[in-house]
């Protein structure tokens, strides 16, 4: 289907999809040989909630921070203190950029992390629909993505989202003056759709 890019899942949920298949955080973080692909979207790019990182850039050559420092997957959560169960691997962003370019190890640890970062997207994605917050929820993670430059954002975003009654830019409200006019929740069960718990 092809839709995988972050800000391509937040708005196709509140257009109605609810089903996403992409090759996208696996090949940004992969290069084929065979793929002819611009230096940024070569292998090395890790996929954060402030948009992606290009880790082969020298800027990350002496960064020892973690890939993304929220972030809970195994390449970034640290290292257990005593060495026991529950820590990651505590991978910094220097050592992807060291390997990135000379081993497919660096290619490996990025997709574990960008696949769990989309996993845990869809996860607070699913989480803001069934507490009824959805807009909400997709003017913070616009705000945080564009660092609150909202003038930034697609204007094929800002255009969807205003036909479901949600304005970003405004940080508006649907016409009938409510948080995007009906609820999400609200209209799943007035559809009569089964909670896919």
């Amino acid at each position: 289907m092809g839709v995988g890019y972050p800000e391509d899942l937040v708005v196709s949920v509140a257009l109605g999809a609810d089903m996403f298949d992409c090759v996208w955080p696996t090949r940004t973080a992969h290069k084929s040989r065979k793929e002819k692909l611009t230096p940024h979207q070569r292998f090395g790019n890790a996929i954060t909630s402030a948009g992606n990182l290009n880790l082969r850039h020298a800027a990350f050559a002496s960064d020892f921070r973690p890939i993304e420092a929220t972030c809970s997957c195994p390449c970034c959560r640290p290292e257990a203190p005593d060495g026991g169960d529950g820590g990651g691997l505590g991978i910094t962003r220097a050592y992807i950029h060291h390997v990135a370019a000379k081993e497919t190890v660096g290619a490996h640890l990025l997709t574990m992390h960008n696949v769990h970062h989309l996993l845990g997207l869809m996860r607070r994605i699913r989480a803001a629909i069934v507490e009824d917050r959805y807009p909400a929820f997709l003017r913070e993670f616009f705000a945080q993505r564009y660092e609150n430059q909202m003038e930034k954002v697609p204007r094929w975003a800002v255009t969807a989202l205003r036909e479901v009654g949600v304005d970003l830019v405004a940080g508006g409200e649907g016409e009938d003056g409510d948080e995007g006019g009906e609820g999400i929740a609200q209209e799943v069960e007035r559809l009569g759709v089964e909670d896919a718990r």
